[in-house]
């Protein structure tokens, strides 16, 4: 199965007021549908970690 996850990437976007974070699956073709719930296993746990990665550092409000 291809459910690796690559480090997550840090745009800082220079001259912007945002950036951006970014991971990307190692899933090839959305459309296989027998591989979506190893999918949403994926996007779901990214988004647990995501979050508490936020919260450790003080929620979203200390990087506003």
């Amino acid at each position: 199965m291809a459910e690796s996850t690559r480090d997550a990437v840090w745009d800082m976007m220079p001259g912007r007021k945002a950036s951006r974070v970014s991971v990307t699956s190692a899933f090839n073709d959305v459309a296989d549908v027998d591989q979506w719930p190893a999918m949403l296993d994926w996007l779901l746990d990214q988004n647990v970690r995501f979050r508490r990665a936020i919260e450790a550092v003080g929620g979203i409000g200390s990087l506003i």
